[in-house]
């Protein structure tokens, strides 16, 4: 195979990818004829997808672990268990990472019976491997908001495989040990590590803290009754972080969030710290101007509120 068919051949493959995981029901019973097409070293599809969920790209191994699932009678289950046992006992090899712990988080997702069977692993692995190293002496003197070291994407990247593992797609109140996820992010928010003990550039904190923060706002669609105020001072107060892409980023996640109704309007005071940094009632009278669209009179006495009580 030429290394133009074999380009093309993979872009088929991302191709029937998304449209398993978004119209799963225009595959039924064409099964056959998908490995008769897909054939490649009398690969299977589902192996196709496994394999895409080992080592394709962050993206890719998203949709895959969905597909999987979506073309298999029983949800899922039987392949995304042998899939689950192979990525786990690949964690100590630590190659292909990013890829992993993106299927470990989707399969968390799709199907938490699978993910609970070896969480502990899981978790460990990513407290103690990932999330409790020290960077590089030369990276931590980075500056530059790019000069974010493998490391800290790695952290960031075991943070949303946390995260997921606390937002599956059916009995997310069931769910058990919210509290100790909570504990990592505050520290996170606090320090921009988990520990004290850890080293790292102030770029790479402020990464780590910006993840955190979203992390919070994408959990408090199921758990925010759960997030202590502390927790959510800290969050809407990402937006005095130095570096002026963190605040751009987390602004307009908070701001997308709310507009499309997955985020409480009292995230909304994020805008307030801003303003206040700034001087300046623009931001602030804007914000309520959209907020005014989008959301219900009791979301605004509640933005309101908070906005009164982040100034007591």
């Amino acid at each position: 195979m030429s290394a133009g068919d074999a380009q093309l051949t993979h872009s088929c493959i991302d191709l029937l990818v998304m449209v398993a995981r978004f119209f799963p029901s225009l595959l039924s019973g064409t099964e056959e004829d998908l490995v008769n097409l897909l054939k490649e070293d009398n690969c299977s599809v589902d192996l196709i997808l496994e394999r895409l969920c080992l080592e394709g790209r962050r993206r890719q191994v998203k949709y895959a672990v969905h597909a999987l699932a979506a073309i298999a009678k029983d949800d899922g289950l039987m392949s995304l268990s042998v899939l689950y046992k192979r990525l786990v006992d690949m964690l100590e090899e630590k190659t292909h990472l990013p890829a992993i712990l993106q299927s470990l988080g989707c399969i968390a997702q799709s199907a938490m019976p699978v993910f609970e069977t070896r969480e502990k692993e899981v978790v460990g692995f990513i407290t103690s491997k990932i999330l409790e190293c020290s960077s590089a002496a030369d990276a931590v003197n980075g500056s530059l908001w790019d000069e974010r070291s493998e490391l800290c994407s790695l952290k960031i990247y075991g943070i949303k495989t946390l995260v997921k593992s606390y937002l599956p797609e059916k009995d997310a109140h069931l769910r058990l040990g919210f509290d100790n996820l909570l504990g990592i992010l505050k520290n996170v928010l606090t320090i921009g590590e988990i520990s004290k003990d850890i080293k790292s550039s102030d770029v790479e904190m402020a990464h780590m803290k910006l993840a955190s923060s979203k992390a919070v706002l994408r959990l408090s669609k199921h758990w925010d009754h759960k997030i202590p105020t502390d927790i959510f001072h800290l969050t809407i107060r990402t937006s005095e972080i130095m570096y002026p892409e963190a605040k751009g980023l987390f602004l307009g996640k908070v701001h997308q969030y709310i507009k499309d109704r997955l985020l409480d309007p009292k995230y909304a005071c994020a805008f307030v710290f801003q303003a206040a940094n700034f001087q300046s009632l623009k931001i602030i009278n804007t914000t309520s101007l959209k907020l005014s669209r989008c959301v219900t009179k009791q979301g605004l006495a509640n933005f309101l509120s908070y906005v009164i009580q982040a100034h007591s």
